[in-house]
């Protein structure tokens, strides 16, 4: 045994992972890839449509969150909502989601970056930038899963940091890739 890397895929499949390495399009030329959401207090910023309706939040600024265990391939599910805080969020026209999140003020000025005055209070610790979160098509996929498990999403759902987004950049059609990257000969190259 040698000092480089081992390769345990049989033999007989090696031309194919050579041609899968050296003939196609890495992913990160056809699309931009963030983490989801840190905000530094989950309890904080996720929210049920219950606790919309008692606090009558305004929706503008909630998005759909789907936890990483809730993410199939091709399908995402979705019970709860963020409060997406960036610097771009106004308080002064949410002011029902500051007295909600005010209930948790002490928990949100003590995360480090917010005590030091780096950002308010109110604000998620890492929003990521906006267009992004905001894509009107997306795939979503866990952090870690044991199977490929990517998920195309149109209608504004996000994810907290154990998921990454995948947003298409210029021609790229997000639903075939979508179908590649859950495909059985992918599942097995990664």
């Amino acid at each position: 045994l040698g000092a480089s890397p081992w390769n345990l895929r049989a033999l007989s499949a090696g031309e194919l992972w050579k041609s899968m390495r050296e003939d196609t399009v890495a992913l990160k030329e056809v699309s931009e890839i963030t983490q989801g959401i840190k905000s530094g207090n989950n309890e904080a910023f996720t929210v049920t449509q219950e606790e919309i309706d008692e606090y009558s939040l305004e929706t503008s600024d909630l998005l759909p969150l789907s936890r990483a265990k809730d993410i199939r391939q091709y399908e995402i599910k979705s019970d709860r909502f963020v409060v997406y805080a960036d610097n771009e969020f106004d308080p002064s026209e949410y002011p029902n989601i500051i007295s909600y999140l005010e209930s948790y003020k002490s928990g949100l000025e003590s995360r480090t970056e917010a005590e030091r005055g780096k950002y308010p209070w109110w604000r998620l610790q890492r929003p990521h930038e906006r267009r992004l979160i905001e894509a009107s098509e997306k795939v979503l996929v866990p952090h870690y899963a044991k199977i490929n498990r990517f998920a195309y999403t149109n209608d504004g759902t996000v994810g907290m940091t154990d998921t990454f987004l995948i947003v298409p950049s210029g021609k790229y059609n997000v639903k075939p890739l979508t179908a590649i990257l859950n495909s059985s000969l992918l599942n097995l190259y990664m």
